[in-house]
This record gives C-alpha cells, structure tokens and sequence, in this order.
C-alpha cells in the first residue's frame, strides 16, 4: 500500500511540475549557462533554492538523529 501512495505522490508532482516550469516561456531561450544565472539571480528562484535546501537539511537531520 505505501508502495502505490508513493507512486501516486510522484505522478501527481511530476504532473504538476510540468506546467509550473512553463511559468515564464520565451525569457531564456539560451544556452544552459544563460538558465542558470537566470535561477541565480532572481530573488523568487532564491527562495525556492533556499527553502528546498532548508527543507533538506532538516529532513537529514531528523533521519540522522537516532
């Protein structure tokens, strides 16, 4: 059963991951280095990556404390 929740969890993510990278097409239709700084210097883009790391430290944290 956690197995099948797990799996759904994933499909419905990557569902909804697809059409929220499409937040602003046409912007950076460069290299992957122009994407990049793209992601690297907006403040929006800074939090996720600050709050996804956040997010992961504490994770890590609470596995690791036993």
């Amino acid at each position: 059963m956690r197995h099948q929740v797990s799996k759904f969890a994933t499909a419905a993510s990557l569902l909804t991951a697809a059409s929220a990278s499409w937040a602003h097409p046409g912007l950076f239709d460069g290299s992957v280095v122009a994407n990049l700084v793209h992601l690297l210097t907006e403040p929006d883009h800074l939090l996720i990556l600050a709050g996804a790391g956040l997010a992961a430290g504490i994770i890590w944290h609470i596995k690791h404390r036993a």
